[in-house]
């Protein structure tokens, strides 16, 4: 995506009219929000045509020398073929990437919303489905004026891989060199992330109401081994027994309630008495806090940035925490007679400042 990102910053230092609104609609956007970088995909597939036509009239207005390189680039078909599958792709973990940035998110329909994804991202991995993306491909560069090329297949291959094409089949070549490795990698960055210890969230995640009917003691025992010192009352060793006669309790409660099921942890906690459930209310505690991403952070970060720039370096370090709390928890009603008359009382002022 270099080419895309080059013409973009091409089209900021411009200085023609022509392309401010093309420039504004189709511009990459954060390059450190991953929903803004689906977006500017699906938008530069959707105006390929405009954007091309664009650098076509720079190069015969601006005569500059750094559009042409752009032009080749972006309509090389290796180019077009690229952006078509991220389109396909994307349009799919765009859902689940701009869900995961939402707040309150529970863990449990995170997992379901991944397990789907990763599933739906399987079946893209058919001759079907990519033969449908080649032909959009190859429509894009038919309007662009190009047409499908692949690379010449030596003996002896060092710097790329040598593929066995039958009679220079382009769509076996591009699906087997871009479309294959590309969907493998995105399925081992998703199991990578979210697989690991998958087993003791969705251990945990048994515990709801709307799961545990047909689940029994074994389908908790990943969680209970996993947080076994927080499941520890005074340093004591867990009595498995009881915490069998707990499971089997807690299911026996649910069983009875068919209608109004709880189905995310904090509605399941405000109903499991720590009196009466004590492990299962520390397991549930420990589901409803588990973090699922950490767009929360990042938010804390675009609030500081709106505090304090680069070049206002002197607020010190309790002002500019009291600043970003104030900013970020802004629904906090402040009580500024109360303030006034704190910072009047701290020492004697020339001003009388007390109400």
């Amino acid at each position: 995506m270099g080419s895309y990102h080059r013409t973009i910053s091409y089209y900021r230092s411009c200085h023609s009219n022509n392309v401010d609104d093309l420039l504004v609609y189709y511009g990459c956007g954060d390059a450190t929000r991953w929903v803004e970088r689906h977006e500017s995909i699906l938008i530069l597939v959707e105006g390929f045509i405009e954007i091309i036509s664009a650098l076509e009239e720079l190069m015969s207005i601006e005569h500059d020398k750094a559009v042409f390189p752009l032009h080749k680039s972006m309509c090389n078909f290796n180019f077009i073929i690229t952006i078509c599958i991220l389109e396909k792709v994307l349009g799919i973990t765009y859902f689940i990437s701009k869900y995961l940035q939402t707040e309150n998110i529970d863990l449990s329909i995170a997992i379901e919303s991944v397990e789907l994804t990763i599933q739906k991202l399987q079946d893209l991995r058919t001759e079907e489905t990519f033969f449908s993306i080649f032909h959009r491909a190859c429509e894009i560069a038919k309007e662009v004026g190009t047409s499908p090329t692949i690379p010449r297949v030596v003996g002896t291959q060092k710097h790329r891989e040598n593929y066995a094409i039958l009679n220079n089949d382009h769509v076996s070549y591009y699906r087997q060199s871009l479309y294959y490795p590309y969907l493998d990698d995105i399925l081992a960055s998703f199991n990578e992330r979210f697989k690991m210890n998958s087993n003791i969230f969705i251990s945990l995640s048994s515990l709801l109401p709307s799961k545990i009917g047909n689940l029994s003691f074994s389908d908790i025992q990943p969680a209970i081994d996993f947080y076994e010192e927080d499941l520890r009352s005074n340093n004591q060793n867990i009595h498995m027994d009881l915490l069998k006669n707990e499971f089997e309790f807690w299911k026996q409660k649910w069983s009875n309630e068919e209608n109004n099921l709880p189905k995310n942890a904090l509605d399941t906690l405000s109903k499991c008495p720590e009196d009466l459930f004590p492990h299962i209310n520390i397991l549930l505690k420990l589901l409803a806090i588990l973090p699922v991403s950490t767009a929360s952070v990042e938010r804390s970060f675009s609030s500081l940035k709106r505090i304090k720039t680069y070049l206002r370096n002197s607020t010190g370090e309790a002002r500019l925490n009291g600043l970003a709390l104030m900013n970020i928890h802004r629904d906090i009603q402040i009580d500024t007679d109360a303030i006034l008359n704190m910072f009047a009382s701290k020492k004697e002022r020339r001003l009388d400042f007390k109400l």
